[in-house]
């Protein structure tokens, strides 16, 4: 649905993911109290940035358009978090080749209609006051971006939607996505082919209002031998 973006269709999902992360989080944390431990559910920043966290946990790599992007969802997820006294072994940051795609590839920079994605090299400088200085990353112009929601009156999610790494986990996405990672050399065929194919381009409404159109009744009769 992400890839009708920036249609209500999008915004659906959207929204569906928020409310699926916040049910989620609340299961979590009942039972990790049902086993005698403090938990705290938090399913927005507030509390902390969660993606830094997930990024330390080895959930995924930073990618330009300043989202999580993950080995198998892309940027197509909704992550949250639970603070908790439980003990747990925590995991290790991953690479599987994001930093490297993305100096190849400027999809989501050239596709946002708003310009809120950094085009060029990482920094370490904030852009303005919503950046975190001191980190090396794409700095999202967070008010350009919010200000784009504000003027359509719902989530863009176009950066998501046009990603390369967002594709069906299928046989044929799970190797490139292995390719990228053993042979990052090859970065720029990989975005080349990804324009060829389309996958850079929101796909159009009608054709998902079409799929769910009812169907014409059957209006053939059958004939029975007596």
């Amino acid at each position: 649905m992400l890839r009708y973006a920036p249609t209500y269709i999008a915004d659906a999902e959207t929204s569906l993911g928020y409310s699926r992360m916040a049910i989620t989080n609340a299961y979590v944390s009942k039972f990790i109290k049902v086993l005698g431990h403090k938990a705290m559910s938090c399913s927005t920043n507030t509390v902390g940035m969660t993606i830094p966290m997930a990024i330390e946990a080895g959930l995924g790599q930073l990618g330009r358009n300043g989202l999580l992007i993950t080995r198998k969802f892309g940027p197509a997820v909704r992550i949250s978090k639970v603070l908790t006294s439980l003990p747990l072994i925590p995991d290790n940051p991953v690479d599987f080749g994001v930093t490297e795609l993305c100096y190849s590839c400027k999809i989501c920079s050239d596709k946002c209609p708003s310009k809120a994605i950094f085009p060029g090299k990482r920094t370490t400088e904030a852009r303005n006051e919503s950046n975190a200085p001191g980190v090396l990353k794409w700095p999202i112009d967070a008010e350009r971006c919010m200000g784009q929601w504000s003027r359509i009156r719902k989530p863009c999610t176009i950066c998501i939607s046009v990603c390369p790494f967002n594709k069906p986990n299928n046989w044929f996405h799970t190797m490139v996505k292995m390719f990228v990672d053993r042979f990052r050399w090859g970065d720029p065929f990989y975005i080349k082919m990804d324009k060829v194919m389309g996958y850079g381009k929101p796909a159009d409404a009608k054709e998902f209002w079409d799929k769910w159109q009812p169907q014409p009744a059957r209006t053939d009769r059958v004939k029975m031998k007596r």
